[in-house]
């Protein structure tokens, strides 16, 4: 039997600074590896638990490690440690093609690293991967880019076969595709996962692993998924900014903020920086948020509701 996906077997462990991701998207023509690679899995593979050791740490949420694991759904986990975090690039059933029959060893997939320190990036490439719920015809190409100092994480997605409808996603139009962390204290999952079509994706915060969204179609050929700790915060908005009112902008001593809805809100403050100063959370009409102490400057307000977000630019001028 194949085993449940990985997303149902996270713990819940309390964390009190979440780490916010923010996503851009780009394009580029697929470059599959040359030179020198490390073969992670060559040959009948089906859900493996392949090792990977990084040659530099990634943190991910609470978890900082240089070892890491991609699970038979296609997944790169930490489970080292009291807590989880994952990479999430391509959440799909994943086989070597040699499953449908042929000589083994079809779909490699390989670790390489390029640059020098501290500015290291260490990519791993998926080949020519079947899905084990498709149709012997379809694969799929990408590699996931990891970069040393900035922990960006890129998803790069090269030459794919899909059959319509599919059934490699159990029903699904597509893919879950994003970046999982624990929970910012509260039992629940802290996860930026991309909805919509994939040409035009859409970031979503959730707080919650059984409301998880999947994106609306696949990755062509050529499109490239950034996730990162800093950027434009608007590319993080799938809450109605227009439940929220926020004033004095600037403000001295406090801010106000006009909760329209009611509903009970989580609201997070980060210097411009991505430097998290405090969380609070709220159904009042009207919220609160002491800001006499901070220093003045430009900060962002992070709202999140019913597991989705959205974010306001603040000024705090004494």
């Amino acid at each position: 039997m194949k085993k449940l996906f990985t997303f149902f077997f996270l713990l819940f462990v309390g964390y009190t600074q979440a780490q916010v991701w923010y996503f851009t998207k780009s394009s580029g023509t697929y470059t599959p590896f040359t030179g020198t690679v490390n073969n992670l899995a060559i040959g009948t593979w089906d859900d493996e638990y392949i090792e990977i050791n990084l040659p530099f740490t990634l943190q991910l949420g609470p978890v900082t490690s240089t070892q890491w694991f991609i699970t038979g759904y296609g997944e790169i986990i930490d489970d080292t440690t009291n807590t989880t975090s994952l990479v999430i690039p391509y959440s799909v059933d994943m086989v070597d093609r040699s499953f449908f029959g042929g000589n083994p060893g079809q779909s490699p997939i390989q670790l390489q690293t390029v640059g020098t320190s501290p500015n290291r990036i260490s990519k791993i490439e998926f080949s020519n991967v079947g899905l084990f719920d498709g149709d012997s015809s379809e694969f799929v190409n990408y590699q996931v880019w990891i970069y040393e100092t900035s922990n960006k994480i890129e998803y790069h997605y090269g030459p794919s076969n899909f059959l319509t409808p599919t059934f490699a996603f159990g029903g699904s139009t597509g893919p879950i595709v994003g970046i999982a962390n624990d929970a910012a204290g509260n039992g629940t999952d802290d996860l930026y996962i991309l909805d919509s079509i994939a040409s035009s994706p859409v970031l979503v915060h959730i707080n919650d692993v059984n409301n998880i969204v999947e994106m609306d179609d696949m990755p062509l050929d050529g499109m490239v998924y950034i996730f990162s700790k800093t950027g434009n915060p608007a590319s993080a908005i799938s809450l109605n900014q227009n439940q929220f009112s926020v004033y004095p902008n600037p403000s001295n001593h406090a801010v106000y903020v006009s909760n329209h809805s009611g509903k009970q809100t989580e609201y997070s403050l980060y210097h411009l920086t991505g430097q998290w100063i405090t969380t609070t959370n709220s159904s009042a009409l009207l919220h609160s948020i002491d800001t006499e102490n901070l220093p003045n400057g430009i900060y962002w307000l992070t709202l999140k509701q019913d597991g989705k977000i959205t974010q306001k630019k603040l000024v705090v001028q004494h």
